[in-house]
């Protein structure tokens, strides 16, 4: 909870702990090599204008062994990530297009009420 540029690839690789493969062991070596390298960095938010939020949505196509999406969103009032989520989306998805699309949808209640 307090790395939340680690959340994506944390909600990844604790999906593969049951039969983790050679790219997972990479991936995990290079998210432990990233937090000790970033780890004297200090989490900045900054607010420019309270009355305006900004989010920030993506949706990556099939990334999960069961091919289904994954979904990251953030929202920001200026500077650093206020409220974010990261999760694995409930339906498979037939193109990015779709990924994209059902994650602004899983979103949506979220972003309206902020």
């Amino acid at each position: 909870r307090a790395r939340p540029d680690l959340r994506t690839a944390v909600s990844f690789l604790t999906k593969r702990v049951q039969s983790p493969d050679e790219d997972d062991y990479k991936k995990l070596a290079r998210a432990i090599k990233y937090v000790r390298r970033t780890k004297f960095l200090s989490l900045k938010v900054e607010a420019h204008r309270l009355d305006m939020n900004h989010w920030f949505i993506d949706g990556a196509f099939a990334v999960h062994p069961d091919m289904k999406s994954h979904t990251g969103a953030y929202m920001t009032f200026g500077k650093g990530m206020v409220n974010g989520a990261s999760s694995a989306q409930k339906i498979n998805t037939t193109s990015s297009t779709e990924a994209e699309v059902v994650a602004v949808h899983d979103n949506m209640p979220t972003i309206l009420w902020t």
